[in-house]
């Protein structure tokens, strides 16, 4: 019973953060970056990097870029609570599966990392390698939640089967 507030609690923040980063994503999205900030998180060059920031600049986005990107650290704790309290719900005692639970929070520190690159780079420094670094931690972020994803709803229809047969 108590996992189940504690998911209920993670889904509600994972629920605000995710509507309000969509919303001030929203203002982001244009014909230099059509992704809105995936656009900035998945440049893999100095000069596209300097294209999106120049493209938003101009547009006067920058408030909401700020915005946007605070607004994921708290994106971050909540998918990483939510994820982490998921893999015990669904979990076995196995092993594999309490090794498992790190998963999520491997993701969130991938995605702090690229916050504070993404960060580094909205404040003037184009260190020409750190925007291909951003982009590699990025994309492994996303593979590591893809994981997680899978992982987390396999665990559920085993889970459920298994209800099945014992009722």
């Amino acid at each position: 019973m108590k996992n189940r507030k504690i998911i209920l609690s993670f889904l509600i923040l994972f629920i605000i953060s995710f509507i309000g980063m969509q919303y001030t994503g929203s203002f982001l999205k244009n014909a230099i970056s059509p992704m809105g900030i995936l656009s900035f998180e998945f440049a893999k060059t100095s000069f596209q990097i300097h294209s999106i920031i120049i493209n938003w600049e101009l547009l006067n986005r920058m408030n909401w870029v700020y915005r946007n990107m605070y607004i994921d650290f708290v994106f971050i704790i909540a998918y990483s609570g939510l994820f982490w309290q998921l893999i015990l719900y669904v979990c076995s005692s196995d092993r594999l599966n309490r090794i498992l639970v790190f998963l999520p929070f491997i993701a969130g520190l991938f995605d702090v990392i690229e916050n504070i690159f993404l960060l580094t780079m909205l404040g003037g420094t184009f260190i020409g390698e750190l925007s291909r670094v951003t982009f590699y931690v990025a994309t492994l972020k996303f593979i590591v939640i893809g994981m997680v994803l899978i992982f987390i709803l396999f665990r559920s229809v085993i889970l459920g089967i298994n209800r099945m047969k014992n009722a």
